[in-house]
């Protein structure tokens, strides 16, 4: 009994004393899919009347003789709990491992997870901020200075014991403790993936004064775990709340009380921590408002119960179309009035016959948000760890299907893009240069991979953190507030702006202004940018970095050197830079590094040169021409080099050389090797002292300063300012390895490095030992 207490209050962390138990729980896990059929056992619920349930009503309580509530249920015809004969075949095909069980590739488990950027005073936003932590967890901050901490669970395992099953397999954007404010904490029911008491207690310890909203039964789970701040709701309760936030901010001194109604509203699901506690603590969907911003979190819940059917059917063809659906989300719809963001769970949902009771698919989602009325919404309950059958990536796909069959945009209503930061093909051939299999070098790729995506432009930001830049508010393009198609075929008007503001890749900021009809082909909505007069160096250069996605990071640094660190002026700069950029009137040149032959006067000596040596000015002419603009990529190389038949072999694989490891285009790297003798060493030292003299802030990523030292130990006689350069600008470490190696055999290796000198004592043969002399006697 011991044991069950301890399992029902802890997450994956078990006491040593339970430590045997976990050893028996390890067999069940490595049978596959079989975690994923107790799962379903342990949500199921039981099935219910056809009634549907009245919104003041307490249908969904189970009371005893005495009126005591009990137990909890789904009072909806749309939830049928499936006969147990389903779950039959599915344990014993789990139990001889006849189960295909997607898992993540290991390049799925590569992608780079960005760090959340949160605000750092509570009035520093004017609009409504929503960061993705992973799985269900999300921190939404008000611009009435309100933080609110969805289902947060920061462990490896969502289970509670160490099931391989549940481990985690994306890292974790950031640690509680990382998390500047959190005033209130909501939970929407007690499943591991939902509640972790490690999480819990790790929010206490950091924010002792955040206060935690449940559903009805867990007030008495939180206070046995030591925290008494706990409300405990049931369903269409409303709390108006008074937060009163401590000043750790200057500009947070003089912060009012802010004000919040927290309501409790339906879900369609279950609860349960062990098998003996199974509905006993209420679920719940959540609507948190403060100063006209309304959130609606879905939690975990399901929408319809589907019948099996067979594989390629789509459940939602016309045979399909009077399956009841959930009636209380139109209700909720009604009670919040207008919202500003929904957060509505999208996997977890096959096989559908066996889950779709209590775990919407993309399908149900987008019918889900549509009752709720939500202006815009993300989606949750992915892309963390692998609970059911499909594939972990799935969900933001179908997702897309659904809300194209149903007319509305792709993007910007219903955001689903956060599966990567960067792009497959760019995972993918960093991850061949690697043996994933290998933990250090595949911890090197994860590196190489970061340090990649940490300057990746903003259109491409896709990754699992859709929070917004620090200090730039990013406003998002709204849709009209019109009625959407209602599920009983009654249409009306739905019209959104198919342009994706850069904000949606970065960060969603929802507005509850009335916004008015926009059209597809309307441009996207102005960046409003804060004053950077406060901002230090590096943010500016982040800042001016996300607002000019088009333009490298060595324009805008090289910007605001001109500008001597003012921003506006800088802006005017690259405002000018962007417009050539996009009309093809730039200058030529590698980021300003070079000038080219026909900008740069010539001496008379070089031109006595080139008269002389006619054949190879043409042939550095027709490599000049070879690549006709500074937008042609490494494709083309192959067909610049074969339009230069003159140059020997190893002129053009050195050119190659310098193309690839520096990114520049092929004339270019030609012109600077013919500039600099053809000599491949001093060409490189070109490239590095023109990059130094522009005295950027160099580049930082992990493990760079170790790979700094291990190749400087390695060769000592390349100076040592040109390493930290070579890591900056060249396209991987490995790249970077090349290079100071070709630089190895530029500079000339010291006289005492030549010759391998040892000494070493040996035994002289007999015959040749020294005999001390005898000391000089006088006989005189």
């Amino acid at each position: 009994m011991q044991f069950l207490r301890r399992l029902w209050r802890s997450g994956p962390r078990l006491p040593p004393s339970a430590a045997r138990y976990s050893k028996i729980a390890s067999v069940g896990a490595t049978t596959t899919g079989m975690a994923g059929v107790a799962y379903a056992c342990a949500v199921a619920a039981r099935p219910v009347s056809d009634k549907v349930s009245d919104k003041n009503s307490k249908d969904h309580h189970i009371k005893n003789k005495n009126g005591e509530t009990v137990r909890f249920q789904n009072p909806h015809p749309s939830h049928v709990f499936p006969p147990l004969s389903v779950f039959v075949p599915m344990i014993f095909k789990s139990l001889f491992g006849k189960i295909e069980q997607p898992t993540p590739k290991l390049e799925d488990k590569l992608v780079p997870v960005v760090k959340p950027q949160f605000l750092s005073t509570r009035t520093e936003s004017s609009q409504l901020r929503a960061t993705w932590l992973g799985h269900a967890c999300y921190y939404v901050e008000y611009p009435s200075g309100l933080r609110v901490l969805f289902d947060p669970v920061f462990e490896d395992c969502c289970a509670p014991v160490n099931f391989q099953r549940f481990k985690r397999y994306t890292e974790r954007p950031c640690d509680i403790a990382e998390i500047p404010y959190v005033d209130a904490v909501v939970i929407s029911h007690s499943h591991y993936d939902h509640l972790s008491y490690p999480s819990v207690k790790e929010i206490q310890k950091h924010h002792p004064n955040a206060h935690f909203f449940v559903g009805l039964g867990l007030e008495k789970w939180f206070k046995s775990s030591g925290i008494e701040k706990v409300t405990e709701m049931d369903w269409w309760d409303d709390a108006d709340v008074t937060f009163t936030p401590q000043a750790s901010k200057e500009s947070d001194a003089q912060l009012e009380p802010i004000k919040a109604t927290i309501s409790c509203l339906p879900a369609q699901h279950s609860s349960g921590r062990n098998g003996l506690d199974r509905d006993r603590t209420l679920w719940a969907s959540w609507g948190v408002k403060s100063a006209g911003k309304t959130v609606w979190f879905g939690g975990d819940t399901g929408y319809r119960t589907v019948p099996k059917v067979a594989e390629g059917v789509d459940d939602w063809g016309e045979e399909f179309q009077k399956l009841p659906v959930c009636p209380q989300f139109r209700q909720i719809g009604e009670h919040l009035g207008s919202v500003d963001l929904g957060l509505i769970p999208i996997g977890a949902y096959s096989p559908r016959h066996i889950f779709s009771h209590m775990h919407a698919n993309p399908f149900d989602s987008v019918e889900i948000m549509l009752d709720t009325k939500c202006k815009k919404a993300m989606g949750i309950h992915w892309g963390t760890w692998v609970l059911t059958v499909e594939h972990p990536l799935e969900p933001p796909k179908l997702l897309k299907e659904a809300l194209k069959r149903r007319g509305l945009p792709e993007t910007g209503l219903f955001d689903n893009e956060f599966a990567s930061l960067l792009d497959q093909p760019t995972i993918l051939s960093i991850a061949n240069d690697y043996d994933l299999t290998d933990t250090r070098k595949f911890a090197a790729a994860r590196e190489t991979l970061l340090s990649i995506s940490e300057y990746a432009p903003a259109e491409e930001a896709t990754g699992f953190n859709p929070s917004g830049s620090k200090g730039c508010d990013l406003p998002s393009s709204e849709a009209t507030e019109s009625d959407h198609k209602s599920n009983d075929g009654l249409a009306t008007n739905t019209e959104a702006s198919s342009s994706r503001s850069r904000s949606r890749s970065l960060s969603h900021n929802a507005s509850s202004r009335p916004s008015s009809p926009t059209s597809e082909s309307e441009a996207p909505s102005a960046i409003h940018v804060r004053t950077f007069d406060q901002l230090e160096p590096t943010e500016k250069l982040s800042q001016l970095a996300a607002i000019f996605v088009s333009l490298r990071r060595i324009d805008i640094s090289m910007a605001l050197r001109k500008a001597k660190g003012d921003a506006d002026l800088a802006m005017d700069e690259l405002l000018n830079l962007q417009h050539l950029e996009q009309t093809g009137d730039r200058p030529k040149g590698v980021d300003g590094f070079y000038k080219s032959d026909n900008d740069a006067p010539l001496s008379k000596k070089q031109g006595r040169k080139k008269k002389k040596k006619g054949s190879k000015a043409a042939a550095s002419k027709r490599a000049n021409t070879a690549t006709p603009s500074e937008e042609s990529s490494h494709d083309d190389v192959d067909d610049a080099v074969t339009e230069m038949p003159n140059l020997p072999t190893p002129t053009t694989d050195n050119i190659k050389f310098l193309s690839d490891s520096f990114t520049l285009p092929f004339d270019e790297a030609a012109d600077v090797y013919q500039r600099n003798k053809c000599s491949l060493g001093a060409a490189i030292v070109a490239t590095l002292e023109s990059y130094i003299a522009i005295n950027l802030p160099p580049f930082t990523y992990p493990s760079k300063q170790q790979m700094i030292e291990e190749q400087q130990k390695r060769i000592p006689w390349v100076p040592h300012d040109y390493f930290s350069p070579i890591f900056d600008i060249t396209v991987s470490p490995q790249a970077a390895i090349e290079v100071i190696d070709a630089l190895a055999t530029y500079f000339e290796k010291p006289a005492y490095m030549k010759y391998n000198i040892g000494m070493a004592r040996h035994q002289l043969p007999r015959h040749c030992r020294v005999v001390p002399r005898l000391p000089f006697k006088n006989l005189a």
